[in-house]
């Protein structure tokens, strides 16, 4: 298996970080729109020009509420 979706290792603590990230990207999407509205569009990463604002907030923005769920169904298994 390349991508491991599990560990034999014990677990010592629930996982609050990856339980914090996937609330705080949940908040943020629900913020700006949900990826509908084009008054958030400087968030997300554009290719014409150096912002590195963008580099950081571009990593929680979304394009639609399935992309969103897609990307935490794959974090929270990892």
């Amino acid at each position: 298996m390349i991508i491991p979706y599990g560990t034999d290792a014990p677990v010592y603590h629930p996982p609050f970080t990856t339980i914090g990230v996937i609330v705080l990207n949940t908040v943020i999407f629900l913020a700006t729109g949900m990826g509908h509205d084009p008054q958030y569009d400087w968030l997300a990463l554009q290719f014409d020009q150096v912002n590195p604002l963008q580099w950081i907030t571009a990593a929680f923005m979304h394009g639609s509420f399935g992309h969103l769920i897609g990307n935490k169904i794959g974090r929270a298994h990892v």
